[in-house]
């Protein structure tokens, strides 16, 4: 990985894959977007990522 990819880990990736096949709803929102599934990465796993990299993978 180059660039700001190398911050995601094979580790990273099977959480936000994860977390991605949650419902979202069931945490207060319609659907996910690449904004509010990087706040929820760095608030609940603590896993700081940009928008821009989650929406990326």
């Amino acid at each position: 990985m180059a660039g700001n990819y190398r911050k995601m880990t094979d580790e990273y990736i099977k959480i936000l894959l994860e977390t991605i096949d949650k419902y979202p709803h069931k945490i207060c929102f319609f659907r996910w977007t690449g904004t509010r599934l990087a706040t929820y990465l760095k608030e609940q796993k603590r896993i700081e990522l940009s928008s821009y990299q989650v929406t990326n993978i």
